[in-house]
């Protein structure tokens, strides 16, 4: 088959999201400047809860979301502080009007550009950040977009519980912006990515809509896509693409543990259950704008110890990932000499290199967790007898917490 005759040929020889007349026309209003912008500061005021005092339209205000932790700069066309999914709504149907697009942002921790656009971008870490509901019992929480991770954890901790996903970014990143990227952390190997914690989502949708996505077996799912309206034609066209496309997707989506990129079309199936909450999550906003999130929550586990493993070379240190996984550890992080170093030259960071042995061209720190501290501590010797010796690591240090 011709690359033109693919899925993926039809994408490359359509429109690239630069050139979509939404962000053409987003173009045209920045052109203009401010005056430009003055109408549509106006209609979005008009119908938010909290009025003209969440948006922002002046360029120095604009620009400060004009980029994020990636190399990209686009500078938005206003920015949005919304307080309920009725206000989301209200900027959906503005927009609209508008021609111009959307953009949910989290924390901006993002390094591809993902909160980046020439667009309303929506910043939720003012007014919809709260911990709405925690089930202990259950081991849920529901939440809203704007959460800071940390402070979801914060508010978890006391129940021995714990989100657990854990970018090195969490005192930062944002429950929406980790569903928006499918964000993953150290613990991945455990728990998986923001998909697999995922259990629903509120979400208002293009035409301003507002949808519960959960997960249906076959017969609610086939009643869903019974309905008229926007949301049962999602649920229709998602079903026709798997019947369309499930062998292709099958052959071409890596069966790798953190892929995250791309849409999950591989969560959708010809027939049986149905949870589109797993579609929306690793969308970047582009499928549909999240209000609110219930996702699961784990155990704090009460026995940590963490074999901090030195190696010659980053290389060895790689290879040596293969028989530590083997041990069932919790987490295995790579550091390099590069970074070693640095932390040896700064005051700052001086202390936390303080048990490195040598000049170790990498080390693997290799954690594991468990009930008991015993168990935990056979599993870390195991480690060590495995992989300290002449073609191994040179060294071994163990912390416990």
């Amino acid at each position: 088959m011709s690359p033109a005759g693919t899925v993926a040929g039809r994408v490359v020889e359509g429109r690239t999201p630069s050139a979509f007349a939404t962000v053409e026309r987003a173009r045209e209003l920045l052109h203009e400047g401010e005056e430009g912008l003055a109408p549509l500061a106006q209609d979005l005021a008009a119908g938010l809860s909290g009025g003209a005092g969440d948006v922002e339209v002046e360029r120095y205000r604009r620009l400060l979301y004009a980029t994020d932790a990636s190399i990209y700069e686009m500078e938005p066309v206003a920015v949005v502080y919304p307080r309920s999914a009725e206000d989301v709504r209200h900027v959906m149907r503005v927009a609209g009007e508008h021609g111009v697009p959307v953009l949910p942002r989290g924390g901006g921790t993002s390094l591809s550009g993902q909160t980046v656009n020439h667009a309303i971008v929506l910043d939720f870490t003012p007014h919809m950040a709260g911990v709405l509901a925690i089930d202990v019992e259950g081991q849920t929480a529901r939440v809203q977009p704007g959460v800071v991770l940390a402070e979801l954890n914060k508010a978890l901790r006391p129940h021995g519980l714990q989100y657990p996903i854990d970018p090195s970014t969490a005192n930062r990143a944002t429950i929406g912006g980790g569903v928006g990227n499918n964000s993953c952390g150290a613990h991945s190997g455990v728990y998986g990515k923001t998909v697999d914690n995922v259990i629903a989502l509120e979400v208002v949708l293009a035409d301003g809509s507002i949808a519960t996505l959960e997960g249906l077996n076959e017969d609610e799912a086939a009643e869903q896509g019974g309905r008229e309206g926007l949301e049962g034609d999602i649920y229709r066209g998602v079903r026709a693409i798997a019947r369309e496309h499930r062998a292709e997707v099958e052959k071409r989506f890596p069966k790798i543990l953190r892929r995250v990129s791309g849409y999950n079309l591989d969560e959708v199936g010809e027939e049986g259950p149905l949870n589109l909450a797993k579609l929306v999550v690793g969308s970047e906003g582009t499928l549909a704008t999240v209000t609110e999130a219930t996702v699961r929550v784990v155990p704090i586990p009460p026995a940590k110890m963490l074999g901090a493993l030195h190696f010659r070379t980053v290389v060895d240190a790689a290879a040596a990932t293969v028989r530590a996984n083997a041990h069932g550890p919790s987490a295995v992080e790579l550091v390099d000499d590069t970074i070693i170093e640095r932390c040896r030259e700064s005051a700052g960071f001086r202390d936390l290199v303080a048990f490195v042995q040598g000049d170790p061209g990498a080390l693997l720190l290799v954690e594991f967790a468990g009930e008991r501290a015993e168990e935990v501590e056979a599993k870390v010797e195991a480690l060590r007898a495995d992989l300290v010796g002449e073609e191994g690591a040179f060294a071994a240090v163990v912390a416990r917490e």
